[in-house]
């Protein structure tokens, strides 16, 4: 239950998100459980009603292939597209799961994924076409088109839509090894092509896909002297959709540790101010951070406006510990009471020293 409720802001933030849910291996965490399957599962999901949660045991007589594969990996990474049901409707949608494992001394003992749709990322490549005649679409590690202006190409194994091209260059291979290529071919209506893929790989995630974008050569043997531009489209593309899927994936649920990791730096290198202070309303651990985080700049601000009223000369600036192990803190206040010391020590040399220019002073007058 602790879990679920830490899952729904993030729901609530990303609403491209359509389940956050983790698995939990009995053989991990259950006593004298030595079964390698069998697990414990809390899901968190849209549906018509808004957000509910599903706890559940799962892989009770042995794992699915989808999530054996992915636990033998053990491994972060990106899902092969497939078909589902969102908001528990009749409407199916092809989607992946952007996925972690949780792993005890590198042994894997649970998951925690996202399921995402792919209609948004159809939608960007539909839009990928500089030129006239050009197109792009999107192929996972394994084959499958995951977006494609031809929409009847969807969720099919490139290998069946473009069986040529694949055995001709090995495409399976080079998309599997995450490499750039590309090649000639020519289309039903006898019009040359330059096909480029472009890998694109998500953060440590052991699956690469593919952007392929296919141009008409007569575009590019008429504007022979822009070439440069169009390979600049190409690799430009490429990163933008590698900088969308990335934004879309982790953009909501990384930016508050970003927040907090920048004030830190600023931080380390001695900056001390109060637009360090964060305002995170996220209610989970990452809100207590940076509340620690802001009790810990201001209590280093008044630490500073102590030393600095200190080093103008006034000793009675009072400073309230943050603690009974505020260490610096205590540093400082024994500096005050040094200083204190010595200014009153100095202030009595002065009359000892003043006295005996008196007495000198009597004594050459009257001699």
């Amino acid at each position: 239950p602790l879990f679920a409720k830490m899952y729904y802001p993030i729901m609530e933030q990303n609403p491209h998100i359509y389940t956050l849910w983790d698995s939990w291996e009995y053989n991990a965490y259950v006593p004298k459980y030595t079964k390698p399957f069998g697990r414990y599962c809390i899901s968190v999901f849209r549906d018509k009603a808004g957000i509910s949660t599903k706890i559940d045991q799962r892989s009770i007589t042995g794992d699915p292939a989808r999530y054996g594969g992915f636990k033998r990996g053990n491994q972060e990474g990106i899902w092969e597209p497939y078909i589902d049901q969102v908001l528990k409707s009749d409407e199916q949608f092809l989607m992946t799961t952007v996925a972690a494992p949780v792993q005890i001394g590198g042994r894997f003992v649970g998951i925690i994924g996202v399921d995402l749709t792919l209609t948004d990322l159809q939608k960007q490549v539909e839009k990928i076409k500089p030129v006239v005649g050009s197109y792009a679409y999107l192929v996972s590690m394994g084959g499958i088109i995951a977006a494609h202006p031809d929409t009847s190409f969807v969720n099919k194994n490139i290998k069946d839509v473009f069986s040529a091209e694949v055995t001709n260059h090995k495409l399976l291979d080079v998309i599997a090894d995450g490499k750039e290529y590309d090649y000639l071919k020519t289309d039903a209506q006898g019009n040359e092509h330059l096909t480029v893929l472009v890998p694109v790989k998500v953060g440590k995630s052991y699956s690469v896909w593919s952007l392929v974008y296919s141009v008409p050569m007569s575009v590019i043997t008429e504007k022979v002297n822009k070439s440069f531009y169009v390979s600049l489209f190409v690799g430009f593309f490429g990163l933008l959709l590698l900088v969308l899927v990335i934004l879309f994936v982790a953009n909501g649920l990384t930016k508050p540790i970003t927040l907090i990791t920048h004030s830190l730096k600023r931080l380390s290198q001695g900056e001390i101010s109060e637009d360090l202070v964060l305002r995170l309303q996220t209610g989970d651990e990452i809100e207590e951070m940076a509340n620690a985080l802001n009790y810990s700049i201001k209590g280093l601000n008044h630490k500073s406006v102590f030393a600095t009223n200190i080093g103008k000369g006034n000793y009675d600036t009072q400073l309230e510990l943050l603690s009974t192990n505020d260490e610096l803190g205590k540093s400082l206040i024994d500096m005050q009471k040094s200083l204190v010391k010595a200014k009153n020590e100095e202030e009595l040399r002065l009359v000892e020293e003043r006295k005996r220019t008196w007495a000198n002073e009597g004594i050459a007058r009257f001699g």
